[in-house]
């Protein structure tokens, strides 16, 4: 570069980034630039399924019960292109994208459903297919047939719809019969479970839907007993409370419950008593402790409302009385 260079000349001879330094060996640079990854460009996958199969195509599927070499689950679909390095066996549920109730059902059991002859599938056990006929997995070839379950062969897998149909069935039958049950949203997603024979692969969460079903249950009776015995509890109060304030309101001199206590006409539980005052516990208690405090003589103070300048005395005297006996 020299002087009689033009400005366009020597920004041609700038390179803007590392890349261009690199590309036109200009060597600007001192330290030089790394080279680019093709994700730099393209972007990354978001999922690898070469490598997510390489992971766990030798993970072992666990099922929630017992089973042995002789059972089988897993299905062999012969695909026509046979340019797939002969991997024509599907991959198992946990590799699977498309993770919706048929295709999870279709590895785990047989489609066309159970029959005798048919030695490529079956349960392992008469339990196994007991347990999915009575919860909605399969529905019966002959339904008129009236010989027991492990003698009938099952009829194909339910399907999505057959689910939404029984399901809506069922919360109709429920809404019918009684549409104000305060636990009928915890059966229908209980029943909606066993539709999708989803408590086969997560036992637990039956278990747990079970539990909470019953623990609702249980507190609600008991909300409803001790709301009852709270009732009687504040009834009995008000009564007793109305019957006091109806015997404390007579005259001092008449029939009043009080005035037969103070003249010792009535027996009662005496815990204190001076000549101006007595204290007894109280014929039904509304607490552990519930003591009386009524004076001998009560001079027209038949409640604090009517409480006036010459009562200060006894109203004086009644307090100094309750501290007295609780200390």
């Amino acid at each position: 570069m020299n002087n009689n260079d033009s400005l366009i000349d020597m920004i041609k001879n700038i390179p803007i980034n590392p890349f261009i330094d690199k590309n036109e060996n200009m060597n600007k640079y001192k330290y030089g630039v790394e080279k680019k990854n093709i994700e730099r460009y393209t972007g990354v996958n978001v999922y690898d399924e070469v490598d997510e199969k390489d992971e766990k195509k030798n993970k072992p599927v666990e099922y929630p019960f017992a089973i042995s070499n002789k059972i089988i689950f897993k299905k062999n679909n012969n695909n026509n292109n046979n340019n797939n390095n002969n991997n024509n066996k599907t991959s198992s549920s946990n590799n699977q994208i498309n993770t919706n109730y048929s295709n999870i059902s279709s590895e785990l059991y047989p489609e066309e459903g159970y029959k005798t002859p048919n030695k490529t599938k079956h349960f392992y056990a008469d339990w196994e297919r007991l347990l999915a006929y009575n919860h909605g997995l399969y529905t019966l070839k002959n339904a008129n047939n009236n010989n027991t379950i492990i003698n009938r062969d099952l009829h194909s897998l339910n399907t999505e719809n057959d689910i939404r149909n029984k399901l809506n069935l069922y919360i109709d039958r429920i809404n019918i019969d009684n549409p104000n049950d305060t636990c009928k949203y915890l059966g229908i997603e209980e029943y909606k479970c066993l539709l999708t024979h989803s408590f086969l692969a997560h036992i637990y969460i039956y278990i747990l839907f079970t539990y909470l079903y019953i623990t609702f249950c249980i507190l609600f009776l008991l909300k409803i007993y001790y709301s009852g015995i709270l009732t009687r509890r504040l009834a009995k109060m008000a009564d007793e409370e109305e019957r006091a304030l109806e015997a404390a309101g007579k005259d001092e001199n008449g029939d009043s419950i009080f005035g037969k206590i103070a003249r010792g006409e009535v027996p009662v539980d005496a815990v204190y008593e001076d000549d101006k005052v007595i204290a007894f516990n109280d014929i039904y208690p509304q607490a552990p402790v519930h003591i009386i405090v009524i004076p001998k003589r009560r001079d027209g103070l038949t409640r604090l409302s009517k409480a006036e300048e010459k009562h200060k005395e006894i109203l004086g005297h009644l307090m100094w009385a309750v501290s007295d006996y609780f200390k």
